[in-house]
């Protein structure tokens, strides 16, 4: 069938009899045009803040930064920036201050998007607060090079996650197929590995305090807690929808 890929782990002796059936299951599915162009949406990103009325006791909290490509030279770096917020600030700040059952930052280098939130959070306006101070905690540099050490491992102890020969080989084919060669990926690595306190600040000035106003928010809440964190967002409430 025109486009269609298959990806196989397996031992090198075991590829010309899986190369031969393939081939013939190719042959067998229905025939399509190659290159034929898929249409795609036009899609134009607006920051937003939707507060979404469900029936849950607690409140699930994020803010969505958008950043760079994957390709770019900060991608490592705020690779190593969320594990600094989650660990240095957030950590401490939502879940043993707040009481929420967790508080974390992720940076998503393929999506090109920087995330902080909270799940089962018993505050709501008090956690987008938070959100706020860490950004500028983390761009104050208010943290040293232990903390940044401590970042960098836990960004290659996710980057080097023993995975099974075939979970290998699927997310090699993933990769390949997005076209995230081994070369763009070392750089990511050598972004991470080079990451400073002096960088790191940088990252969280230009992408999480000078670039708020591009990021969204999204809440789940009941719905009173919605209504009630309003009154204190004022001008940054939230568009109250139901689920």
């Amino acid at each position: 069938a025109a486009g269609a890929r298959w990806g196989v782990t397996g031992e090198a002796a075991l590829f010309a009899g899986a190369r031969a059936g393939l081939a013939a299951l190719g042959e067998a599915l229905p025939g399509g045009r190659a290159g034929e162009a898929v249409p795609v949406a036009p899609f134009a990103p607006v920051p937003c803040r939707l507060g979404l009325a469900a029936a849950v006791p607690v409140s699930y909290v994020a803010r969505v930064y958008p950043t760079v490509p994957f390709a770019h030279p900060d991608a490592g770096g705020l690779l190593v920036l969320a594990k600094l917020l989650r660990g240095g600030y957030l950590h401490r700040e939502i879940r043993e201050r707040g009481g929420a059952y967790g508080g974390m930052a992720a940076h998503g280098a393929e999506s090109g998007l920087f995330s902080v939130l909270s799940y089962r959070d018993p505050h709501l306006a008090r956690t987008l607060g938070v959100f706020d101070d860490a950004a500028r905690w983390a761009a104050s540099g208010d943290f040293g090079r232990d903390e940044v050490r401590e970042a960098v491992l836990g960004v290659f102890s996710d980057l080097d996650t023993p995975l099974s020969p075939g979970g290998k080989g699927g997310r090699e084919f993933a990769c390949r197929r997005q076209g995230l060669t081994p070369e763009l990926r070392q750089g990511v690595r050598d972004g991470a590995l080079g990451a400073t306190r002096e960088g790191l600040m940088r990252l969280a000035e230009e992408y999480l305090v000078a670039g708020r106003p591009k990021s969204a928010v999204a809440v789940v809440s009941h719905e009173e807690a919605l209504r009630r964190a309003n009154q204190e967002l004022g001008e940054a409430a939230l568009e109250i929808q139901r689920l």
